[in-house]
């Protein structure tokens, strides 16, 4: 029984087709409906359920209209915005159509296309028709039958939208060229694998100059590879002797010589030593990759496998190349059922001396089981053994590993990254790629990321280079620099920790608090985190409010520190006024603990008063000591306070100058207590002065010479009053001298 989503599909192409039978007046009306019918037979019922009947007849004769006139052997492309006015129908995405003769791999080498551009496919719909054409290519009727036409493919693909003709234009061309590759790989397929077998049987019959185990070898390799588990997509033979030259037989998409696989190497003697080195070895196989991605199948970098040629002296003079993709089958099949990497995993084996039986044995191969398959068909066993070993050493330590090998063309730098596996995510994975760049001079190729069952996280990057300006790397200190990238932020603050309090004290207090919320990580450098250990400690044990003043660049960064409840803003602004500070922003964070209160840390931006003294320690804890005073009801919530950050006075200090201020205010009647509160924050030199006075004079230890010193700020007072310009200020500021 149908659902109702199909049903909906059902009778939504019924009205399309009523709606192509009139649109198609006779002879075409019944064409109009057959196409209609299978460009939607096999669309998911929710991509039709939700388009208009006309779109849906619009979009299906657009792609009949276009594939009206072709030729066999001929491709058609188009990208275009469908117009309501002119074509019929509209589409909220850019419409891709392709009309060519069906043959493997052409929805995903176009979809892989689209998605190489920076675009996104909405939806593809691909009917696969038998069509019947006279002899100039039009089309005369669709058949379901084999026996009654040709066998086509079109396509209609939504993608995202573009209005820039020349970019529809570009993506055209770009899709146009794709079709050529598919084309030219899937006719000459049968070529290449023809050729496999016919150099598997020459291996077995030409006398080479290398031991008979590693001919065997790379003949069972060959075989392997015509197993599907190798996508032929290209051929091309190179002779040394007389350059980098292409001479013979070319297939697939090699046939086009400005296809180039060793990045534009044309000049043998001129090639960096360790090139020649390599492309000269006597070895009979060589494995590298391309430098091209692969336009049939997937976008991924091509296989280069290559028989080298060798001259009757032994030395190598050309190169029989193959390009192409493993299949998934090969990436699937345990490396030790692989001609080549068998040996390989043997041989490296063998050298560490391991029983296949032992724990560190079955650990190696586990390791070898799971390394990135190209990896280990490129790496030579002189490269692969310090790298598994390398990483058999890990173990479960946790810690940040890097494995780097050089590609020996110098086109790229194969990285392998392991971290701890809570620590990795697409922030970290940019991070590194980054410090991978810069080392070497390069730009990220790809990557590749690896999540099991182990405790890390393996990520492989592959950076391009440019040949002969690869830098020499320290290994070790860019394994470092990654390491320290990957340093999480408790991973700091522990260390900052255990730094400012010794490790016992620093793993005590962290184990008595549940992790940071991420947004205080955020805000919060560790070695200020360790400072919030001690307030946070305070309140948690029943002080009633800890503060902390800091610098933070220009401005001030003042944290509150409250248990069980946070604080009110509101409650909070205006002892923070009369504090001198102005509140610029508010974020509270909440810090639990195991088995203690809730703590809840506000961090406030602040924007201090210009005539604010420098913050010192000292001044911040005066100026801490005097908000909780406030705070808890044992200082006044007055414009007076503004003294401790504008004269540097604690709160008991500003109390004295405050009952100054009031018995003034009840015995001459002078200005208002405001007036009185800001001529004293305009003047804080004076401030401190008067306070400085009290303390000589009423000084219950007063000694010898206190009188002289009294005279001293006495006169020091006056000398800074003659520089008062207020007459009302300064009647205020006599007025304190007399009385003091």
């Amino acid at each position: 029984m149908a659902s109702a989503i199909e049903t909906t599909k059902a009778a939504l192409v019924h009205k399309a087709e009523a709606f192509a039978a009139e649109i198609e007046k006779t002879p075409g009306e019944e064409l109009g409906k057959r196409a209609v019918a299978k460009f939607y037979e096999h669309v998911p019922p929710a991509d039709v359920a939700q388009k208009k009947p006309r779109d849906l007849c619009g979009a299906a004769l657009s792609l009949l209209h276009f594939a009206e006139r072709r030729r066999a052997g001929q491709k058609k492309v188009r990208v275009f915005n469908p117009d309501p006015l002119e074509d019929g129908w509209s589409s909220p995405h850019t419409i891709v159509e392709v009309v060519n003769d069906d043959m493997p791999f052409l929805v995903d080498s176009v979809s892989a296309a689209i998605n190489s551009s920076d675009r996104v496919v909405h939806l593809v719909v691909h009917p696969i028709l038998y069509v019947s054409r006279d002899a100039r290519g039009r089309l005369e009727a669709l058949s379901e039958v084999a026996d009654h036409g040709l066998r086509e493919s079109w396509m209609q693909i939504e993608i995202t939208p573009e209005s820039d003709s020349s970019e529809l234009a570009r993506l055209a061309e770009r899709l146009s060229d794709v079709l050529a590759d598919v084309r030219a790989a899937v006719e000459d397929w049968g070529k290449m694998r023809a050729l496999v077998a016919e150099l598997s049987r020459e291996l077995s019959l030409s006398p080479l100059p290398l031991p008979a185990a590693e001919i065997a070898e790379a003949r069972d390799f060959l075989r392997w590879l015509d197993d599907d588990n190798f996508t032929f997509l290209g051929y091309r033979e190179y002779r040394f002797d007389a350059g980098i030259e292409e001479k013979g037989s070319a297939f697939g998409i090699l046939r086009d010589r400005s296809h180039s696989v060793f990045g534009g190497l044309r000049d043998f003697s001129s090639l960096p030593h360790e090139v020649r080195e390599f492309l000269g070895r006597r070895e009979l196989l060589l494995l590298a990759k391309s430098n091209r991605r692969a336009t049939v199948h997937r976008n991924a970098p091509m296989d280069a496998i290559g028989l080298r040629v060798f001259a009757g002296n032994g030395e190598v003079v050309g190169l029989r190349l193959f390009l192409g993709l493993f299949t998934s089958l090969a990436y699937s099949k345990s490396p030790r059922a692989i001609p080549l990497l068998r040996h390989k995993l043997c041989h490296i084996l063998e050298r560490s001396g391991f029983s296949p039986e032992s724990h560190d044995g079955k650990a190696l191969f586990h390791i070898l089981d799971g390394f990135p398959r190209d990896e280990l068909f490129q790496a030579s066993e002189a490269e692969l053994y310090p790298i598994v070993i390398g990483i058999l050493n890990l173990q479960e330590r946790q810690r940040t590993a890097l494995f780097i090998r050089r590609d020996p063309l110098e086109r790229f730098v194969s990285a392998l990254v392991y971290v701890p596996r809570e620590r990795y995510d697409t922030a970290l994975r940019m991070r590194f790629a980054a410090l991978l760049e810069e080392a070497f001079a390069g730009r990220l190729s790809t990557f590749y990321t690896h999540l099991d069952e182990s405790v890390f996280a393996r990520i492989q990057f592959l950076v391009e280079t440019t040949r002969g300006k690869v830098p020499e790397v320290d290994a070790e200190a860019l394994e470092k620099r990654l390491a320290q990238a990957a340093r999480g932020w408790p991973d700091r603050f522990e260390e900052a920790a255990c730094a400012a309090l010794g490790e016992e004290e620093a793993r005590a207090r962290l184990s008595a608090l549940k992790p940071f919320p991420i947004a205080y990580q955020a805000r919060t450098e560790p070695g200020e985190a360790v400072a919030d250990l001690a307030p946070i400690g305070k309140v948690a044990r029943g002080s009633p409010l800890e503060v902390t003043l800091r610098e933070r660049g220009e401005a001030l960064g003042l944290r509150i520190y409250r248990a069980g409840e946070p604080v009110a803003l509101s409650d909070m602004l205006p002892i923070l006024e009369n504090l001198a500070l102005r509140v610029v922003a508010e974020e509270p964070f909440r810090i639990d603990s195991e088995s203690g209160p809730a703590v809840w840390v506000h961090e406030l931006s602040l924007a201090p008063e210009p005539a604010a003294a420098r913050l010192s320690e000292d001044l911040s804890q005066r100026f801490a000591e005097a908000l909780a005073a406030v705070w808890t009801g044992k200082v006044e919530n007055d414009g007076f306070n503004r003294l401790v950050l504008g004269a540097g006075l604690s709160a008991r200090q500003i109390v004295v100058l405050r009952l100054y201020g009031k018995f003034l205010r009840q015995t001459r009647a002078l200005h208002s207590q405001a007036y009185m509160e800001g001529t004293l924050a305009r003047h804080p030199a004076i401030a401190r002065a008067l306070w400085r006075l009290f303390e000589v004079r009423f000084d219950p230890q007063r000694g010898e010479g206190a009188a002289n010193a009294e005279n001293e700020e006495v006169r020091a007072i006056e000398s800074a009053l003659e520089a008062v310009e207020s007459l009302d200020e300064d009647r205020i500021l006599r007025a304190y001298l007399q009385l003091i």
